[in-house]
């Protein structure tokens, strides 16, 4: 088992690889495996320029890329991770998330802890709600946005302003950002109501960048 807390927990005034070294030794790996490891995860999240750096030179990010190398290292069969993407850049959490979508293919437990309500469609996986310290939901990715979707209110957002007119026509339409907006808001009961209020507005000229569903979540658990 191993655990990545909210503190990345290295030695400052050690480099990153003698940080690697040393928790692989504490994990019985031989130092040979343990640096060839060491390097092979470094380059997975794109810091091996780092591997002779202090790592009290480093900044908040890419010391949660070493601190997320020290979790793997010993290759662990359950993995405790809490907010693994927090400073990260979104290559190098695109990266966290294939990894761990990976591990878990191979039968490994993976749990994940996070705030970040836009973490959760980026898996395919059980999904625990915490709320006072009591598990308020137990469900699915899928099955969680299904239900969701009933009722829920997402913002579309669009490249340019589009007429006010244009905005109160879009089906389920609910509030906009302005006379000339750049956002709307609308109802929906299924995701295809999503699909079909995108259509409309791709129909008439206009070009969505975004579609927020996640403030209905926070709204639903707060």
């Amino acid at each position: 088992m191993s655990l990545l807390t909210d503190n990345y927990s290295l030695y400052d005034n050690l480099t990153v690889m003698q940080n690697l070294l040393f928790f692989g030794k504490l994990y019985r790996i031989g130092a040979q495996e343990a640096g060839r490891r060491s390097m092979e995860l470094l380059k997975l999240f794109d810091a091996q320029q780092f591997a002779q750096a202090k790592v009290y030179s480093l900044s908040r990010g890419t010391k949660q890329k070493i601190a997320l190398c020290r979790s793997l290292l010993g290759n662990p069969k359950v993995l405790l991770l809490d907010e693994p993407t927090a400073f990260l850049d979104p290559k190098a959490s695109s990266s966290v998330r294939k990894l761990l979508e990976h591990m878990a293919s191979e039968g490994k437990t993976v749990i994940f802890v996070t705030q970040k309500v836009d973490e959760i469609p980026k898996f395919n996986a059980r999904l625990l709600f915490l709320k006072g310290g009591r598990i308020v939901k137990d469900t699915t990715t899928y099955a969680f946005y299904r239900e969701m979707a009933r009722g829920a209110i997402v913002e579309i957002r669009l490249s340019s302003p589009i007429s006010e007119r244009l905005a109160k026509s879009v089906p389920g339409f609910y509030s906009s950002n302005g006379k000339s907006p750049t956002a709307i808001s609308v109802r929906i009961n299924s995701y295809k109501d999503i699909n079909s209020a995108i259509a409309y507005l791709s129909a008439r000229g206009a070009y969505v960048l975004e579609v927020d569903y996640t403030e209905s979540i926070v709204e639903k658990f707060s």
